[in-house]
């Protein structure tokens, strides 16, 4: 027996809609109307995700820095968390039409409480929720952290930099990718150069104005000249809205839309860096010997068709004839004998 859950059921729904892969028009309109009455709020079918009845104790601990006295309510606030992405990989497959699935590392996947005991002590430890979602055919997953002291979610994207061209090249590369009257001027663009430890990062406003203020680290030193981009981090920061009450879904509904966003508006136009194709070594040149030469034109002589041309051919090469030692012997006795004052007589 397979249990499917109606978030599940919905996504499939959506997703045979979306691709008009129902051909009998009743059944079409059938599945139609079924989504609709799902999505309904008043059919109370379809449960909005929350964060659990202790979200705001937890984030007023992670204010204080006491996220120890409230350490009996994480486990609950990990599996809602849990189950926020799970939803939201449906939602989003649903949109685009694609397998859009969790990303959970395959040790995580083979041990389950491995992953319950990361995202425990990250909370515990860093006061961060986190998560990533994988989307086929995207340049880069997409990162999802929650900064719970700070009340906010940090989107992000990675893409590897080019491995030719200079520095400003490699620069200019992602900032191309990033031109755009909706990409948002606030998104942070930081370069992790091949130098252990090295770090350099700007907004996207200060980028576009000049991609050179990214050739300058967290100290406001010059990066060498010899050091080159490794891969660039895109990351936009938005604030967690209010919850109401107990309630966390205008929370996570934020989040969601704060998500499409993100992939909407920078990760869906960006493309990974293909390097260009090996070229093969040029062939040598053929070096023609004077004696192959000499063959070719005596035969080109010889054709009737090319007669218009023989004397040109002839000029151009001497051909050698049975007595061609003797001829040259001659021309060369010839050259010798001639006597300048003669001449001028």
């Amino acid at each position: 027996m397979i249990h499917l859950s109606w978030h599940q059921l919905l996504s499939e729904a959506q997703v045979l809609a979306q691709k008009q892969a129902i051909a009998d028009a009743d059944q079409a309109w059938m599945l139609s109307e079924w989504v609709r009455y799902v999505l309904d709020e008043s059919s109370r079918i379809m449960q909005p995700a929350q964060l659990g009845p202790h979200w705001g104790d937890i984030l007023k601990a992670a204010r204080e820095g006491s996220l120890h006295a409230v350490a009996r309510y994480i486990g609950d606030l990990i599996h809602s968390w849990e189950g926020y992405l799970g939803k939201e990989a449906l939602r989003l497959r649903a949109l685009l039409g694609v397998d859009v699935q969790v990303l959970v590392p395959l040790r995580e996947r083979k041990e389950p409480e491995s992953r319950f005991k990361r995202l425990y002590d990250e909370v515990l430890d860093k006061a961060c929720l986190t998560g990533a979602i994988r989307i086929p055919d995207a340049a880069s997953n997409v990162t999802l952290d929650v900064m719970l002291p700070g009340r906010a979610v940090r989107f992000g994207a990675e893409l590897q930099a080019p491995s030719e061209g200079r520095q400003q090249t490699r620069l200019n590369w992602i900032s191309r990718q990033l031109k755009g009257t909706d990409t948002p001027t606030d998104l942070v663009v930081k370069v992790e150069w091949d130098k252990k430890g090295l770090l350099s990062q700007a907004k996207l406003d200060d980028v576009q104005r000049d991609v050179a203020c990214l050739l300058r680290d967290g100290h406001n030193q010059l990066i060498p000249g010899d050091v080159m981009p490794r891969r660039f981090l895109l990351e936009w920061t938005r604030p967690l809205q209010n919850g109401r009450g107990r309630s966390t879904t205008t929370v996570l509904k934020g989040v969601s839309e704060d998500l499409e966003g993100f992939y909407r508006r920078v990760v869906h136009r960006l493309e990974a860096y293909v390097p260009p194709a090996p070229k093969l070594p040029k062939e040598p040149a053929q070096e023609t010997s004077p004696e192959r030469a000499a063959i070719v034109v005596a035969e080109a002589i010889q054709a009737p068709e090319l007669t218009h041309i023989t004397p040109l051919l002839a000029s151009a090469v001497e051909v050698p004839s049975a007595e061609g030692g003797a001829s040259a012997e001659r021309a060369n006795d010839n050259d010798a004998v001639v006597d300048p004052e003669a001449v001028v007589a």
